[in-house]
């Protein structure tokens, strides 16, 4: 009787076997697929990404608006520069241009005075 009923519920626990077998194919598929895809869109998008980044940057370092910002702070940068060397040479002793065009300035008043000087003498 035992064998009987074996024999009957056998092809039933395995058609269940093969239908739970086939379920975790699936499963597994739909993993495999998902990760790969899942991948792929990543990948896509990061590329995309760094793409328009690339053309972004590409199109603000051509631009009439970068160029001028760029000739602003070198202008900057320069006067910076021009201020500490003044600054530097003020400090060992020797005069900034705009003291030397005083001082000619006051010596030429000074030469005309004396010119003014020796003609009514």
């Amino acid at each position: 009787m035992k064998d009987k009923i074996t024999n009957a519920t056998k092809p039933v626990l395995d058609l269940g076997r093969n239908i739970y077998l086939a379920g975790l194919g699936v499963a597994t598929t739909v993993v495999d697929q998902y990760t790969t895809t899942f991948s792929t869109l990543v990948d896509k998008g990061r590329t995309r990404t760094e793409q328009r980044a690339k053309e972004k940057v590409e199109t603000e370092i051509t631009s009439p608006k970068m160029f001028t910002m760029v000739k602003e702070y070198s202008a900057k940068a320069g006067d910076r520069v021009q201020d500490g060397v003044n600054h530097a040479l003020n400090r060992i002793g020797i005069p900034s241009k705009q003291e030397i065009r005083d001082l000619t300035q006051s010596i030429e008043k000074l030469t005309e005075k004396v010119q003014a000087m020796q003609v009514s003498a």
